[in-house]
């Protein structure tokens, strides 16, 4: 396969380090997704960028080594348009998250942190430096506070996929900040398990003419009233989560 340009491989757990090298050796690869490896280190990383400068797409989700020292070698990945670097083996801290973006982010218009165990410190590099992003991944990450997070969405630009499950402390403020600045744009919105979001704030989702998709599961004051309103709003609207009361 001499002209592959796209490779993704999930749970490639045979895969050892020598023959991760091996491969990314002279193949300029446009699209790399990884999803479970846990023999990816620093050296194969450094081989990969090497090789493929012009990576627009990179997954790089729950790998076992990953940690600060393997985000080093991406900086130099000019060209990304999307990053996933969802449910590291450790957790990552938000200095080293903030440097990356500073490199690469401007570019980016996909970016996913899931699970990174980051907290309200890397959210002033998102807005600084992400400027071009449309869809944004955020879940799982328990610290995030709701004042931090309504601040990030008012200053950046206008969103089309949002997903914030499980960030357990958000409410009103958040999605009405996000709502604000990207009502009209957001076309899929994931926010299940703010459990202590207000139901006014909750009807507001309404008023996202273009939603297509809104999961508001394990939000506890979503209502009968709620699903109408976002269903006469919504024009566009295709399907609705309420999954867990």
């Amino acid at each position: 396969m001499t002209k592959l340009r796209r490779l993704e491989l999930v749970a490639p757990f045979l895969i050892r380090k020598h023959g991760w090298i091996s491969f990314f050796e002279n193949r300029p690869l446009d699209s790399l997704l990884i999803t479970q490896s846990p023999r990816i280190d620093l050296e194969t990383l450094e081989t990969l960028v090497k090789n493929c400068p012009d990576l627009s797409t990179l997954r790089l989700s729950q790998i076992g080594q990953m940690s600060d020292v393997l985000l080093q070698p991406l900086s130099t990945l000019g060209k990304l348009t999307s990053l996933d670097l969802s449910s590291p083996g450790s957790a990552l801290s938000d200095q080293a998250v903030a440097d990356l973006l500073k490199a690469v982010g401007p570019s980016l218009v996909h970016l996913d942190l899931s699970g990174t165990q980051l907290s309200d410190e890397v959210l002033p590099a998102i807005t600084k430096y992400c400027t071009s992003l449309r869809s944004l991944s955020l879940r799982h990450l328990g610290d995030l506070t709701d004042e931090a997070v309504a601040k990030m969405f008012s200053s950046m630009g206008k969103l089309q996929h949002v997903d914030m499950e499980k960030c357990y402390q958000l409410q009103g403020k958040a999605l009405r900040a996000l709502i604000n600045q990207s009502g009209a744009t957001l076309e899929s919105l994931k926010i299940p398990g703010w459990k202590d979001i207000e139901v006014e704030a909750l009807g507001e989702i309404s008023h996202c003419k273009w939603l297509k998709a809104v999961d508001i599961g394990w939000c506890r004051q979503v209502t009968d009233y709620t699903v109408k309103d976002i269903l006469d709003g919504c024009e566009h609207i295709e399907r609705i989560r309420v999954w867990g009361k």
